[in-house]
């Protein structure tokens, strides 16, 4: 059984007198597909080829928001290639926002823009819809 979030912080940051097994407990969120508590504890656990390992689901699954987590965990570990592959993938899976920030990290403003374009698109968001008081203050309001 996994532990809850009140214990996965307390083995992850409390003091020990004997550190837990980290890669023991990063190998059972990632067999649960719990890919960013998994990259915690494999993080802890200093195993790069783990980190790599979560690092391709997370590309696969165009999870910009996890890529970028694993580039705080371990410095190095995430290239501009991976952030264009997983923005080609997040694109792929119409995850336009996360296309969006990893084509922002991949360096390529073009595509960033276009991806923004497609999630408010996505999201029904034109300028024509735009309240022109969107705080929905009733003095600015006009007149039915």
């Amino acid at each position: 059984m996994l532990p809850d979030s009140v214990a996965k912080r307390d083995l992850l940051w409390a003091e020990h007198k004997t550190p837990p097994n980290y890669a023991q407990y990063g190998e059972q969120f990632l067999k649960e597909g719990w890919l960013a508590d998994a990259a915690e504890f494999f993080g802890r656990a200093d195993s790069e080829p783990k980190l790599r390992e979560v690092m391709k689901l997370a590309i696969r699954e165009g999870d910009a928001s996890l890529v970028g987590r694993l580039a705080q965990i371990r410095a190095g570990l995430v290239a501009t290639s991976d952030w264009s592959e997983c923005a080609r993938e997040a694109e792929r899976l119409e995850k336009w926002s996360y296309a969006r920030a990893a084509w922002e990290k991949a360096g390529d403003a073009g595509k960033a823009a276009a991806a923004q374009a497609k999630a408010l698109v996505a999201l029904g968001y034109t300028i024509q819809k735009a309240v022109t008081n969107e705080s929905g203050a009733a003095g600015d309001r006009p007149a039915p």
